[in-house]
């Protein structure tokens, strides 16, 4: 591979955040027309001992929670993005990390809104369990908001850290 210059790195850099979004979007609709494509609601596929591909079409929140509020969590979710992008504009001067965070939720978050505004519900499939005992099912898109909060946690918790 061929050394990047110092200037073509930094124009680099400033995309990552918006390759990180767009790869997460993209991913999360590729998984989830995979699984509408191949598998009928509620058709399960053992995988592992402890996770099966099942899917799932979820009309709530997080955990199930809400049903039947597509309306309102379509506003919710355009809502809590206006505050991530005034949020992340704020925030212009803070790190490459913090940035790419903030691009893992707002990725995620335009997957699961794409499906309520296209279909009602949002797509689930990757189902954890233990015994009996299932892990509410939940998608890509899910996965990357979680990642995206847990690292902005992360980040704020280790600034916290240092500067006291």
């Amino acid at each position: 591979m061929f050394p990047l210059h110092v200037h073509d790195r930094m124009i680099f850099l400033k995309f990552v955040p918006l390759l990180t979004m767009l790869s997460i979007f993209f991913f999360d609709r590729i998984t989830k027309v995979l699984i509408k494509s191949h598998m009928f609601y509620g058709e399960s596929h053992p995988v592992l001992p402890f996770f099966n591909l099942t899917h799932l079409e979820n009309t709530g929140a997080a955990f199930g929670m809400g049903q039947n509020q597509n309306k309102f969590f379509i506003g919710l979710s355009v809502a809590i993005l206006i505050g991530l992008f005034f949020i992340a504009r704020k925030s212009k001067e803070s790190g490459l990390k913090t940035r790419v965070a903030f691009s893992l939720i707002v990725g995620g978050a335009l997957g699961n809104l794409y499906d309520r505004i296209t279909q009602g519900s949002v797509t689930d499939f990757l189902d954890f369990y233990a015994g009996s005992h299932h892990w509410p099912a939940f998608n890509i898109a899910d996965s990357s908001i979680f990642m995206g909060a847990l690292l902005l946690a992360l980040f704020e918790w280790n600034v916290k850290e240092v500067s006291a």
